[in-house]
């Protein structure tokens, strides 16, 4: 071996095998020389190099920048997974595939708010498949950063535990903070989540002093439910006291029918006192359901102590009941009594006088039912009830054939009702019987008094119309008759009447007709010999507006509506591509007690801050497919689209009010029948308001209020439209599929009964084919706009000017095809509907 000598401080270092207690090697001395320094300057030391370290820079995210608050900008309603690069992702999600969906959520490299909306779609993916355990666990990830969301994910995820039988699902309902709307329901699923551990005090303890035990029958048979179960005779008291609630407030919940079904398998004992039942039958009759309010009383005999005023509410509602099932005989013995008992109680009483003179009146004893409505109009002068009362006395009087005596009573009612709303009608009818009696001049007198005094009123269009028929029937200058319409046409734009009036232009000036393409001033009809006449607003539509093309015109604009906490979360869980979710926010701001101002703003304005936030709210309601809250506002706002000529900026309200909704089933279900989806739109729109789940008092159901007997009889038509099937039940006639289907082929059916003729058909679908036959046996001489105002049922003369009036603004925006250039409708209104006769 070689001898080598280690220094003893190396050695050292190296049996420590640490270099903490080593001293440095001398450091090399570089051979390059000095630069020289400057006599007194100061020495500068060299700082040490900088270490470069390269790290790997992720991918650039994109940053969601919203608008200020308040303001409305197209970023707050545009999806974040729009994206193709999301496009299988959200493919996966619509087929159900929420498992395929997670894997590629895997790879995706999100910011924080598209990683919460990504988690919270996954999260809805698995609970509509029923697993909830994946359900939770997701909504348990996106809590993390939930923001403003954090109660609704709270709340969320609670309920993925309830369907999933957890015991800590009340725990986390508990959380909900009491700020938020979901506060109330939160506490009733803890209070339920409680009831099914058996803490039954804990019931009591949670629901006490809530509003939810105030006004909530799911929460008093709750209560009840835990106070049977606690025992003992004062629980059993109180809980009898909450049933008693279920039965007379809310008689047809859920829960009143299980009582119901409990009491009659002997499992409760539970009477109801005769006021009870008495307010139990009042209560029912409110919701439609006459039969069960005959039920209730069924069997009752009033002691003679019994109060008066249950006295006169008993015999009441029995007579209101079999009134509105139509026995008429029945029901006026059963009202006679009431009115004996019920002075002292205007409420009753007033609808007591008025329900005896409308049963003798549809019973045709009309002589017996004027002394009703003029005691009611004596003795309830104020009432609303009073104007319509004396009304009604006209109306008889002038069936009877005793105009003079009728118009009499017509002028009057200006004088005794001035705030009535029947004097303004009233004065159509003296009107329109003057033109019945080809009385040109008076016609014209008091159709000019209608539409000058009352240029807001339901009559003010057709008083413009039929003046306009009289100066024509009379011989008037065609300039002027010409002017009249045109006059119509500008003031009413696309109202029925202003339909009628430009086919009646039409005929009149024979050298040519043309839209006009100017503005409006220089859109004014030119009545002079030779030269074409213009309409006095904008063009025809030459292509319909889109949801998108609608959002942009609003970008920038301020409303006050866009403010609120609720609609943000609306627009964020829009974002996010929680559609229902979103409609649901959107929808809680229609509430009255959504605002504070609300009663000062009146119960019908309510939820709607100005005419363009309403609009623009309304076209909110579309994007979350909830087409009838967007009716509701254009029915309650007319400077929306009602009023507002469709030109330039102004046309986006007639598409925002006339949509097209559900056209993947419309679309197929008329090219097959042949059928204008125009009548199917028109049809749909005044009949359920686009409301696929509506159920009507008569029990019609459905986009098209389909009733069950025409429903199954035209599933039987061939070909049959349900493929092969020829039964139908009320589940699925409110699937829209289905209702659209069955309603267009009807429509089809009455289209071949009655030549095309749109009238005709749109009444029959409302009355009847019995009853077109009969109107047109008894005045086929009549043009097709007299034809109309000569139908004797008031609704449905109502119901085929409505529809007439839908259609042809579905016709005027999107033309026959429904996709098309728009165009005017075929009303013919110098048709005569009696040739169908001779066929």
């Amino acid at each position: 071996m070689h001898n080598i000598k280690i220094p003893i401080a190396t050695l050292g270092c190296l049996l420590l095998l640490v270099g903490s207690g080593c001293p440095k090697p001398p450091a090399k001395r570089d051979p390059r020389p000095k630069p020289l320094v400057p006599r007194g300057a100061a020495s500068r030391p060299t700082p040490p190099p900088r270490r470069v370290v390269t790290r790997k820079t992720p991918p650039r995210r994109t940053t969601l920048m919203l608008p200020e608050k308040g303001t409305f900008d197209l970023v707050l309603v545009r999806d974040l997974f729009a994206k193709e690069s999301y496009a299988t992702w959200k493919q996966q999600l619509s087929k159900g595939a929420c498992d395929k969906a997670a894997q590629l959520y895997k790879g995706f490299s999100l910011d924080a708010e598209r990683a919460l909306g990504a988690k919270l779609r996954l999260a809805r993916c698995f609970y509509d498949q029923e697993d909830y355990t994946k359900a939770r666990t997701w909504y348990e990830q996106s809590l993390k950063n939930a923001g403003s969301l954090r109660d609704h994910v709270l709340f969320w995820l609670a309920d993925a535990m309830d369907q999933e039988k957890s015991d800590k699902a009340g725990d986390v309902y508990a959380k909900v903070s009491k700020t938020s709307r979901f506060y109330g329901l939160a506490r009733l699923r803890s209070a339920q989540a409680a009831y099914k551990k058996g803490a039954y005090k804990q019931v009591l303890a949670l629901l006490k002093g809530s509003k939810r035990l105030e006004e909530d029958e799911t929460a008093w048979w709750l209560v009840a439910r835990a106070l049977l179960k606690m025992g003992g005779p004062k629980n059993r008291l109180r809980a009898r006291s909450y049933m008693r609630k279920v039965l007379v407030k809310e008689p047809m919940t859920t829960e009143a029918q299980e009582i119901e079904s409990r009491i009659r398998n002997g499992q409760l004992r539970l009477k109801l006192s005769l006021s009870a039942r008495v307010y139990r039958a009042n209560k029912l009759n409110k919701h439609y359901a006459y039969r069960l309010a005959l039920r209730t009383l069924a069997g009752i005999r009033l002691p003679k102590n019994t109060p008066r005023k249950i006295k006169c509410l008993f015999f009441y509602n029995r007579g209101f009941a079999h009134f509105r099932r139509r026995r008429y005989r029945s029901a006026i013995p059963q009202l006679k009594r009431a009115e004996g008992l019920c002075d002292g109680f205007d409420y009753q009483m007033v609808r007591t006088l008025f329900r005896l003179a409308q049963s003798y009146r549809r019973l045709g004893r009309g002589s017996r039912a004027i002394p009703y409505y003029r005691k009611v109009a004596r003795l309830f002068p104020k009432h609303y009830l009073a104007d319509d009362s004396m009304f009604s006395v006209a109306e008889l009087i002038e069936r009877w054939g005793k105009l003079k005596r009728a118009r009499r009573i017509y002028a009057s009612l200006k004088q005794q009702f001035p705030n009535g709303d029947m004097a303004k009608v009233a004065q159509w009818r003296i009107a329109y019987q003057w033109y019945r009696k080809r009385d040109w001049r008076k016609t014209e007198s008091h159709m000019r008094s209608i539409f000058k005094g009352y240029p807001k009123h339901r009559y003010a269009a057709a008083s413009l119309y039929f003046s306009a028929r009289a100066m024509e029937k009379s011989g008037r200058p065609r300039a002027r008759v010409l002017k009249r319409y045109l006059t119509l046409i500008k003031h009413y734009p696309l109202y029925y009447y202003a339909f009628l009036a430009i086919q009646r232009v039409k005929m009149l000036h024979k050298p040519g007709w043309k839209i006009c393409y100017e503005p409006m001033k220089t859109c004014r009809a030119v009545v002079q010999k030779g030269k074409p006449i213009t309409l006095p607003w904008g063009p025809l539509p030459r292509k319909s507006w889109k949801h998108e093309a609608q959002l942009r015109h609003f970008t920038g604009k301020k409303r006050a509506i866009l403010s609120s906490d609720t609609y943000q979360l609306g627009a964020r869980l829009f974002r996010f591509g929680l559609r229902e979710q979103a409609a649901r926010e959107w929808m809680y701001m229609t509430r009255c007690s959504f605002f504070k101002d609300a009663k000062a703003r009146g119960r019908r304005r309510c939820g709607l801050r100005g005419d363009q936030g309403a609009e623009l709210m309304a076209l909110h309601y579309q994007l979350v497919n909830k087409y009838h809250f967007s009716d509701r506002v254009y029915r309650r706002r007319g400077k929306i689209a009602g009023r507002v000529p469709p030109k330039g900026a102004a046309l986006s309200s007639w598409f925002l009010a006339y949509p097209r909704p559900f056209w993947e089933y419309v679309k197929p279900a008329s090219t097959k029948d042949r059928v204008i989806p125009a009548l199917a739109y028109g049809l749909m729109r005044e009949e359920s308001t686009f409301n696929p789940q509506i159920q009507s008092y008569a029990k019609a159901y459905g986009l098209m209020q389909m009733i069950m007997s025409t429903a199954r009889a035209t599933a039987r038509t061939r070909p049959r439209p349900l493929r092969g099937r020829s039964s139908v039940s009320v589940e699925e006639l409110l699937t829209p599929a289905i209702n659209i289907r069955l309603g267009i082929r009807h429509l089809r059916v009455l289209l071949n009964q009655f030549d095309d003729k749109l009238p005709m058909v749109i009444g029959g679908y409302n009355a009847g084919s019995r009853w077109v036959k009969r109107w047109l046996r008894r005045s086929p001489q009549l043009p097709l706009d007299e034809w109309v105002e000569a139908i004797s049922i008031k609704q449905t003369r109502k119901y085929v000017k409505r529809v007439l009036q839908s259609y042809s603004i579905y016709h005027f925006l999107y033309g026959a095809s429904g996709q098309d250039v728009g165009h005017f409708g075929p009303i013919e209104p110098a048709w005569v509907p009696g040739t169908l006769l001779k066929k």
